[in-house]
């Protein structure tokens, strides 16, 4: 039991030690820690002091920069702005290109010389071209002077002209009245016997013109009616023929097409040679144009058991592939075929419909007669009279409807 009491108290003896030891420790290292803190604060310090004397001497930069600042201008916007370094330099270097220096004058100091030089030139200059506007000036006064009394000499001596010339004018005016009192009579005979002269040679020129355009008229059509086939009356006027036949479909391709100004719609007389003569065997209507070939829609087939065969002829005999026409409506023109249809269907035939009859008139195609009270029959109208004075066929309407089928 004793043995045990002091096992126990010699581990707490150590325990104790052991505390002590780690308590002296830590004041050591408190120690030590306290005296690296206060080695900080005084370079702290020392740093602080530094800072503050580098600001000292930056706000004494900035200072002395704003007193720069304020002869030299160039400054930025905004209170304690100061010149601007890169506009300095510019303006420094227009002032070098103004006064002629080399690019070896960078600076203001090297400028500035140059600078006053150029204006102490410049002032002298001025005063230069002072005195010799001056001496212009004395000069331009004298030669005005001079002017003016030239001027006066010289209105002096007009005043005299002018009335010397009143004189010749009076006694010019005198003698022209004289004359013109002795040949009034004479003037008076001359005009009348003018304007008689005038007016036979007006009366003389307008029947000349007039004999003169109907002979132009009747030369334009001799030569056009040379160069052109007879359309209405002609017979023997073959325009193509059937190239194929579909009897059963009554349809037909002919050997005209659009490249000779066929026309959907355009309707052709199909004929069968007979020795000499032609067989009237049906219409032909055309449905489609191609560029050499048309179909056609087979109409009013004479006898059924003539239908219409390969070879058969066709003709229109207000179409022709080689020559075009022109064709002038006169009178009335009724439901059907009215003048605005026949001459949409003359046109597509590659024809011209005109409103009246000139010396390029091929044809005259002759409606219904005028009616009401007043109307002038066809045959006493202007066109129907000059068709007659031009020799143009004049063709009544019944013996071409049945070209101009709907």
């Amino acid at each position: 039991m004793i043995r045990r009491s002091r096992g126990i108290a010699h581990i707490n003896i150590m325990w104790f030690i052991v505390m002590v030891i780690l308590f002296l420790a830590g004041v050591g290292f408190a120690y030590i820690q306290m005296q690296e803190v206060a080695r900080l604060n005084d370079q702290n310090q020392q740093l602080q002091k530094q800072v503050q004397q580098a600001h000292k001497k930056l706000l004494a930069a900035y200072d002395q920069t704003l007193k720069i600042s304020i002869p030299v201008g160039f400054r930025g916007a905004g209170p304690g702005a100061y010149t601007q370094p890169d506009l300095v330099r510019q303006k420094v270097q227009e002032l070098r290109d103004l006064v002629g220096a080399g690019p070896s004058v960078k600076t203001l100091q090297e400028v500035l010389p140059k600078m006053v030089n150029l204006i102490a030139a410049q002032k002298n200059r001025i005063k230069e071209l002072e005195t010799a506007v001056a001496a212009a000036e004395a000069a331009r006064d004298k030669a005005r002077q001079a002017t003016q009394d030239v001027r006066a000499q010289l209105n002096q001596e007009i005043a005299q002209l002018r009335a010397e010339k009143a004189d010749i004018e009076s006694n010019l005016r005198s003698q022209i009245k004289k004359k013109d009192e002795s040949n009034s009579a004479l003037r008076s005979d001359v005009r009348k016997k003018t304007q008689d002269l005038a007016k036979a040679k007006e009366a003389w020129a307008q029947e000349r013109a007039k004999l003169v355009q109907e002979k132009e008229q009747l030369r334009i059509r001799n030569e056009r009616a040379r160069d052109k086939l007879a359309l209405i009356g002609n017979p023997d006027k073959i325009d193509g023929k059937i190239i194929s036949v579909s009897v059963e479909l009554n349809r037909a391709f002919i050997n005209l097409g659009r490249k000779q100004m066929v026309r959907p719609g355009m309707v052709f007389e199909v004929l069968e040679p007979r020795g000499n003569t032609y067989v009237h065997k049906a219409w032909a209507k055309v449905l489609t144009v191609d560029n050499e070939s048309s179909d056609v829609a087979i109409r009013d087939l004479v006898d059924p058991y003539d239908p219409v065969a390969v070879g058969d002829v066709i003709r229109n005999q207000l179409y022709d592939p080689d020559v075009r026409f022109n064709f002038v409506l006169l009178g009335r023109f009724v439901d059907p075929l009215t003048k605005g249809t026949i001459k949409r269907i003359l046109e597509e035939m590659g024809n011209t419909v005109s409103d009246h009859v000139t010396a390029e008139t091929d044809y005259l195609i002759l409606g219904r007669q005028p009616i009401g009270e007043g109307a002038t029959p066809l045959e006493q109208t202007k066109d129907y009279a000059k068709a007659m004075q031009l020799s143009i066929n004049v063709v009544p309407l019944k013996r071409i409807r049945s070209y101009l089928q709907l």
